[in-house]
């Protein structure tokens, strides 16, 4: 893929921003797709960790006691709301928020402390 002379100056300014900060629209949804998948696959350990515990402070229920009379199905109880209701809302921010960075970064207006700029050397 041949570079572009002005993203080649950009990207020497600005470190790490690259070339999917700048395409637009296919690499939002990228993002979001990638941040929504990383919060199902982190659900999926979670949820029933956090059904257990729930389980042993409320019925006190010990782990091994529900997994035998429940089930490992029932680990999973309703883990469709957060999949479907809470992760595209977090995979949203995630992604603006990295375009967003990358942006000002171009833009220059993201600086440290000190004045200098991500990804250069100090």
């Amino acid at each position: 893929m041949a570079s572009n002379s002005s993203f080649a100056g950009d990207a020497s300014r600005h470190g790490n921003v690259t070339r999917a900060h700048y395409s637009g629209g296919r690499a939002f949804a990228a993002d979001t797709t990638s941040s929504w998948l990383a919060f199902v696959a982190s659900l999926c350990v979670a949820h029933p960790l956090d059904t257990l515990r729930v389980r042993w402070q409320t019925l006190g229920q010990t782990p091994a006691t529900t997994i035998r009379v429940d089930g490992v199905r029932s680990l999973y109880a309703g883990i469709s709301g957060p999949t479907f209701g809470i992760g595209p809302l977090i995979a949203v921010i995630f992604s603006v928020n990295e375009h967003a960075r990358a942006t000002l970064q171009r833009g220059g207006w993201l600086r440290w402390d000190d004045g200098s700029r991500p990804g250069r050397p100090m």
